[in-house]
């Protein structure tokens, strides 16, 4: 078994953390989606549309969705921010 330096374990591990971020906010994306695909609201399935998006439906008074749903939402989009910067760190 080949010697690695603890350099080189650390640049891996940082490495599969930062992976595991960009999955977890895959998923938390598709689920999003998902969910708004539902209530009839279709979009791109990509990052940066749901960063535009969501705040913007979130603040409009007039959008359709119940408050439940506009929480449930503003939820996710809150993950999302944490998981951005997660990555953004590791």
């Amino acid at each position: 078994m080949k010697a690695v330096c603890a350099w080189q374990q650390d640049k891996q591990a940082l490495h599969r953390l930062r992976e595991h971020g960009f999955q977890n906010r895959t998923t938390l994306c598709n689920h999003l989606h998902g969910l708004m695909a539902k209530y009839g609201l279709k979009l791109r399935l990509r990052v940066n549309v749901l960063h535009q998006f969501l705040p913007e439906l979130l603040e409009s008074g007039e959008n359709g969705l119940s408050d439940f749903f506009c929480g449930i939402l503003a939820k996710g989009y809150q993950q999302l921010l944490e998981l951005n910067v997660h990555i953004h760190k590791a």
